[in-house]
Parts: structure tokens; C-alpha cells; sequence
């Protein structure tokens, strides 16, 4: 129960995936409620919330590649290979 709890505050937090494990669990003001838990099960949720954040960032970047149609033409490929078009990007 415990460990849903835990789940669940990481999961309404706002935290980014490169917050440790302490620092997650300073975050969500759960220290002291957490402290009978095995440090080794609360790090396997906390990796399974790093795991979603990192996978929900992915999918949010991949949104915005559809959103460059330059990024997918062959015209595009060969452009990045001599820099012009990797500094566009850059600017953006």
C-alpha cells in the first residue's frame, strides 16, 4: 500500500526523470511514511516511474519530429550531412 502511495505521488508529480531516488522521495514528502519499506522496492518503483517519464518525454519529442516534415525527406538527409540543415534545427 505503501508503495502505491509512493507510486502514485511520483506519478502526479511534476518531477523530471533525472531526479534521484531521495530526492524523489524528499519531493513528495513522503520520508517518514516510507521509512519501513525496503530501500530495494522503492527503487524498483521509482525505475519503473523514471522508465515512464523518460518513454512519456520520447513520445512528446516524436509529436514534434511529425510536426518538421523536413526531417523526413531524403532532400533533408542529405542537407543534414553538409550542416545546413542541423543548423535550422539548431535555431529553432
Amino acid at each position: 500500500r505503501r508503495l502505491d502511495a509512493f507510486s502514485a505521488a511520483l506519478l502526479r508529480s511534476e518531477l523530471a526523470a533525472e531526479t534521484s531516488l531521495q530526492e524523489a522521495i524528499q519531493s513528495v514528502e513522503m520520508e517518514e511514511y516510507l521509512q519501513a519499506v525496503p530501500q530495494n522496492e522503492l527503487k524498483k518503483r521509482w525505475e519503473d516511474w523514471r522508465r515512464f517519464r523518460v518513454t512519456e518525454a520520447l513520445d512528446v519529442f516524436a509529436a514534434w519530429l511529425r510536426q518538421e516534415p523536413a526531417l523526413y525527406t531524403a532532400e533533408a538527409q542529405r542537407a543534414a550531412s553538409r550542416g545546413a540543415a542541423v543548423e535550422e534545427l539548431c535555431k529553432k
